[in-house]
């Protein structure tokens, strides 16, 4: 016997025309495109936040590599201090304290008992300090030293000083010392400083030979310093060369006192001219 299933075939073919398979969802094409988007943007913006923290790391490492070179430049011994001592033909090497002041680190290294600062006077990269010992009647003394100033603190970096003794008959009206640049090291010299001895001098002039040039006049400051001494100092280019024509001045301009001076690491007075 042959069965018909013909309403039953007819009935599936209803269902699945009109009902969903099973479990099926159907996504719009445009919220499609945004999650294809979406994956493909991940892995750009992984990128980004590694490169980000490349650039940091490279950037502390950077900053970490200039404080250890700074620290080692400047700690007492370092680098700078080595330099300074080859400079000045030392064979150990210098251990230059660090001050959190200019006389702080003044004293830590000169060590000397009675020194007194008489004028600071600022500089690009530091001070020149001003010193005197007590003296006794009838002599004199000066001293100048440059105090540079580093991360870490405040550093001697060089100088120097006279004494002189003065006799009654002197006709002394001038003090004066010369100090020359040292060759391998930044430091603001030449330089040229001395005691007023004669009010009458209100100005002092240094003429020089300058590398270019024929000549080149140089006007020193004058300060009232701490001690009452009336105090000179120029700074003279780093091109110049000896031999220097020192002159003292009056308000007029009128040359009381004049020297040639032909070594550049000379000291000595000045005498009034002659008239």
């Amino acid at each position: 016997m042959v069965e018909h299933r013909g309403n039953d075939q007819s009935g599936l073919d209803e269902r699945l025309r009109t009902q969903s398979p099973f479990n099926e969802r159907r996504i719009p094409s445009s919220a499609c495109i945004g999650m294809i988007q979406n994956k493909v943007q991940e892995p750009k913006q992984r990128n980004r936040m590694r490169l980000v923290w490349v650039m940091s790391g490279s950037i502390l490492a950077g900053i970490l590599l200039i404080l250890g070179l700074i620290v080692a430049n400047d700690i007492p011994g370092g680098f700078a201090d080595r330099k300074l001592s080859h400079v000045i033909g030392m064979d150990d090497s210098l251990h230059i304290p660090l001050g959190s002041t200019p006389e702080e680190a003044l004293e830590k290294f000169r060590r000397l008992p009675g020194i007194k600062v008489i004028h600071g006077e600022p500089i690009q990269g530091g001070v020149l300090l001003f010193t005197q010992r007590a003296a006794s009647t009838g002599r004199s003394n000066l001293q100048v030293d440059y105090m540079r100033q580093t991360w870490l603190g405040w550093k001697w970096g060089c100088g120097g000083g006279y004494g002189m003794s003065h006799t009654t008959a002197s006709k002394s009206v001038l003090e004066y010392m010369s100090m020359q640049e040292l060759k391998g090291v930044n430091y603001p010299f030449p330089l040229m400083f001395g005691i007023v001895r004669d009010p009458s001098i209100e100005n002092i002039e240094v003429e020089v030979s300058v590398s270019g040039k024929e000549h080149g006049i140089y006007a020193a400051k004058l300060v009232k310093s701490a001690s009452g001494d009336t105090i000179w100092f120029v700074l003279l280019p780093k091109s110049s060369a000896a031999p220097y024509e020192l002159k003292g001045l009056s308000s007029q301009g009128a040359v009381i006192a004049s020297k040639t001076i032909k070594d550049p690491q000379d000291y000595g007075e000045v005498d009034r001219n002659k008239k």
